[in-house]
């Protein structure tokens, strides 16, 4: 249950007034002595001094201080972090106020999601950031904004006829499956994941494995269509981890190339547990 969102109704600057931490304080308690059946938010998103749930709202188009924030938060609760609420309107807010420092609650991302001129480059910002909040073990979860549109909102995954938009992939197979194939880059823009210096390549990825059961497996990947000269590699995980950074090593077809590199994580049974791809080019053909 919420009772602010964004310091509505506080009129700003709650992490910085006495007064105004205490109201929240005051409305927390009043809320918890009549229903505390459910997890309460203080100041849902902001500035939180007294709640269940450590949670925030973070909307940003840049791919790298959208790693360091979410790193940054993953291992500090009283971490700083900045919002762009108009042209020259720039907002900072702490994830726990000074002095009321939380441990042993739940952590997780409330609201995030940017757009683009379209919708698969909606899709690429959406894969690629939640492949960072996938990464934390301290991250509790994450709420995208938003599963379908609304009337002046159209940032939906689907769209007010609540069908599927055309993201370029299918993100229950690729990102919000129970088994997620992170890579450890900064990818380069939309449509051009990563850029390749050199025709011999070693990728860094981790796999978040949420499922209840152990994989005993094979990672699998190969260039565009040519699925049957597939790389493999064993991977023993257990459920509910995160493993450790581990490598994928792939040599270019061609110093011009530029295509899809497809990884697959098939468990002991064949079946495909996790998908991943990246849209790669040589530094030539990307120039």
């Amino acid at each position: 249950m919420g009772i602010y969102n964004e310091e509505w109704g506080l009129d700003w600057r709650s992490g910085l007034d006495v007064e105004k931490q205490q109201a929240v304080i005051r409305a927390y308690d009043l809320l918890a002595s009549h229903d505390h059946s459910r997890p309460i938010i203080d100041d849902s998103g902001w500035n939180h001094v007294k709640t269940d749930v450590l949670d925030w709202h973070y909307y940003d188009n840049d791919n790298q201080r959208w790693r360091d924030v979410t790193a940054a938060l993953a291992g500090d609760n009283t971490t700083w972090f900045g919002h762009q609420l108009g042209v020259d309107h720039w907002y900072e807010t702490q994830l726990c106020v000074t002095g009321h420092e939380h441990q042993e609650i739940p952590l997780l991302n409330g609201e995030y999601g940017v757009g683009g001129s379209s919708d698969e480059e909606r899709g690429w910002y959406f894969r690629w950031q939640t492949q960072e909040l996938r990464r934390h073990d301290a991250i509790s979860g994450y709420i995208y904004t938003e599963l379908y549109d609304v009337e002046y909102e159209l940032g939906g995954l689907y769209n007010a006829w609540r069908q599927l938009k055309s993201l370029g992939y299918d993100p229950a197979q690729v990102i919000n499956a129970d088994t997620v194939i992170i890579f450890d880059l900064v990818p380069y823009s939309f449509g051009l994941d990563y850029i390749v210096e050199q025709a011999e390549l070693t990728i860094p990825y981790q796999i978040s494995h949420q499922g209840s059961q152990s994989i005993h497996g094979q990672l699998r990947y190969w260039w565009e269509d040519d699925s049957s000269g597939a790389h493999q590699q064993a991977l023993d995980i257990d459920p509910y981890t995160i493993t450790a950074l581990q490598t994928l090593h792939f040599k270019l077809p061609s110093a011009q190339a530029r295509g899809r590199l497809h990884v697959q994580l098939l468990d002991q049974h064949g079946h495909c547990c996790a998908y991943a791809f990246l849209d790669m080019a040589s530094a030539r053909e990307a120039s």
